[in-house]
């Protein structure tokens, strides 16, 4: 990912107090009038549905900087909206990320898929549940270059009857993504020995 995009070039940058449609709609417009101004190199996409009001915006540096200056005088819902650039190497989950997922297309057709899932996946690609092994090169390959759809991930897996989320690993960030997106469900933790077997007795 990061030969893609050389350090410096691109990043990512959170939007807090806007609704999904406004950052895409924010995006889309931003890019052009950044385009129509001279500046070259300028992709701006929306990277991260992360939960209600919390979108990662991803793209060159300079698109980035040019939304920071003008989101604010738009006239999409600016003038509400908080913006944090995030302390990553890349753009990640961008058209930019293209060469980083031809090479892991390459590794991933290398591996031999079992004809069947012992239980379903729901892919934040597509926010859809895939119990088709054969699907999952291809999704996997797709997710590199387009946004996370954590909000419907969420939504979709509580719809299909999940109400228990346990994270897996340190930190706690998607835990307090998921109580923003379905406040009722339970939330784990498993980031320790200890709280592994706190986990496995609650799910008894």
């Amino acid at each position: 990912m990061q030969d893609a995009v050389p350090v410096g070039t691109g990043g990512m940058l959170a939007v807090l107090g806007l609704e999904d449609d406004q950052v895409v709609k924010a995006c889309g417009d931003l890019q052009e009038k950044a385009r129509s101004s001279g500046l070259k190199n300028c992709v701006l996409e929306a990277a991260n549905f992360n939960s209600p009001g919390q979108v990662v915006v991803s793209g060159h540096q300079k698109a980035l900087e040019y939304m920071q200056t003008h989101l604010l005088a738009a006239d999409y819902g600016g003038s509400r909206a908080k913006l944090i650039p995030l302390a990553v190497s890349a753009p990640f989950h961008s058209s930019l990320m293209k060469p980083a997922a031809e090479r892991l297309k390459t590794q991933l057709s290398k591996n031999k898929w079992n004809k069947s899932l012992q239980f379903p996946i729901i892919h934040n690609v597509n926010a859809e549940k895939n119990s088709d092994s054969s699907r999952i090169e291809n999704l996997l390959y797709e997710q590199v270059t387009k946004p996370v759809l954590w909000t419907s991930s969420i939504k979709n897996a509580k719809g299909f009857g999940a109400d228990h989320f346990a994270e897996v690993g340190a930190g706690r960030v998607l835990t307090g993504l998921i109580k923003k997106i379905e406040p009722e469900v339970l939330t784990l933790n498993i980031d320790t020995i200890e709280n592994l077997k706190k986990c496995r007795e609650v799910l008894k």
